[in-house]
């Protein structure tokens, strides 16, 4: 990255956007880039896999150079812009998905306040290592594939997806994360993430970063092009909508878990930013997410996701859940229409298809790996599925 670059883009206001995303919606696009972006930040997350090139992506005024298996995890926060040479050319899949979709696909909705914390890590950008890059290209080529399909249910897939993506930045070892040292622009805005829930105020953060209120909505309008209030708003309301989904939550205790002083206050400014109420919101979501899918049927997709390398059955879940077989299927084939075993047999032939896509392990430690009981079982579901057995699947790819 030449110093002519490093000049020209130090600190510059991003513009935002609310797409306005569905608690369940993910979208997923392949990309090359032959130029330089304008910054920008969105209310959604962002999840950016390079395979192919090399450049630099800016994040709140810092400068990291990426190339073939980077993966970049993108919150709210980030104002981001890929900076590119004449002579580079970056190929990647952007994969954006809401707050929402996160609590909702990867965390126990028991426990979705404290895991509010748990998504703001340390790790920004990663190396993956080569071997899981194959995996990640297959599993992105796959969900855009299903996604081109028209009318095609990809719920349980973008889980997919997102949950092993999430699995890299919490696995990742030290040696292959991308050193961060954050400005103080980059450390506000975070901390307005991260303790949105108090009464903070613009006098206890400039206190907390040892500056004058000037300066801090310098360094908050620097990237963000607005102040203090606005950008505690922004952040307030995307994580109400959020919350939304639960309807076990009051749109009252929303407000105050969100940090508003008023329900009213709460109306007044989630109407400015999204256009409508948060009723409406609340409504929408109804239509889109059935209950049963927002609660148990989700957490036990999720539990086979996590799981199917062991010995599951139906029998365990209904175990587990203290209700009964019938009812877990009645209720999985309502939210995916799928019972219970589709899904997990699904879940086993998807990874194992990428196991012998880029492991080239054999049939038999392929088939053991993903939770199948014989060699035999696994080549008649994965020839049904698939429409070949796993090893002519294997010859074909190796050739």
């Amino acid at each position: 990255m030449s110093n002519k670059n490093k000049e020209l883009f130090p600190y510059v206001s991003g513009d935002y956007y609310s797409e306005k995303f569905a608690n369940n919606e993910l979208r997923i696009t392949k990309e090359i880039l032959t130029q330089s972006e304008v910054p920008i930040h969105r209310d959604e997350i962002e999840f950016i896999y390079i395979y192919k090139g090399s450049g630099t992506l800016m994040i709140n005024g810092n400068l990291f150079d990426v190339s073939k298996g980077s993966l970049a995890l993108l919150m709210p926060y980030h104002i981001h812009s890929f900076i590119l040479e004449p002579t580079e050319t970056l190929s990647f899949y952007r994969i954006r998905f809401s707050i929402g979709f996160l609590l909702l696909s990867s965390m126990n909705r028991k426990q979705y306040l404290e895991s509010m914390l748990d998504i703001h890590g340390p790790v920004t950008i990663l190396n993956v290592p080569k071997l899981k890059q194959e995996l990640v290209l297959n599993l992105c080529k796959e969900v855009v594939e299903e996604h081109s399909i028209v009318n095609q249910e990809t719920g349980t897939l973008d889980v997919s997806l997102i949950s092993y993506l999430i699995y890299l930045v919490q696995t990742v070892e030290e040696e292959n994360i991308l050193e961060t040292k954050k400005n103080k622009s980059w450390e506000i805005l975070e901390y307005l993430q991260v303790h949105h829930q108090e009464q903070i105020t613009r006098e206890k953060i400039a206190k907390q970063f040892s500056c004058t209120d000037e300066e801090l909505n310098y360094h908050l309008r620097t990237l963000t092009g607005v102040g203090f209030s606005e950008n505690l708003n922004r952040v307030r309301v995307r994580n109400a909508v959020a919350l939304l989904q639960f309807d076990e939550l009051s749109i009252r205790q929303i407000s105050e878990i969100c940090g508003y002083k008023t329900e009213a206050n709460f109306y007044k400014n989630f109407k400015q930013l999204r256009g409508v109420t948060p009723q409406t919101v609340r409504e929408l979501s109804e239509e889109t997410i059935p209950f049963e899918f927002k609660l148990d049927a989700w957490e036990i997709y999720i539990y086979i996701q996590e799981n199917y390398q062991q010995n599951l059955s139906l029998s365990v879940i209904a175990d587990m859940t203290n209700t009964t077989e019938k009812q877990i299927n009645r209720l999985l084939k309502k939210s995916f229409n799928k019972t219970f075993l589709k899904l997990l047999t699904e879940t086993r032939l998807r990874i194992a298809k990428n196991i012998l896509f880029v492991l080239d392990k054999g049939v038999e430690e392929t088939a053991i790996s993903v939770g199948f009981p014989s060699s035999k079982a696994f080549s008649q579901a994965f020839k049904e599925y698939y429409g070949e057995t796993p090893k002519q699947f294997s010859m074909r790819q190796h050739k």
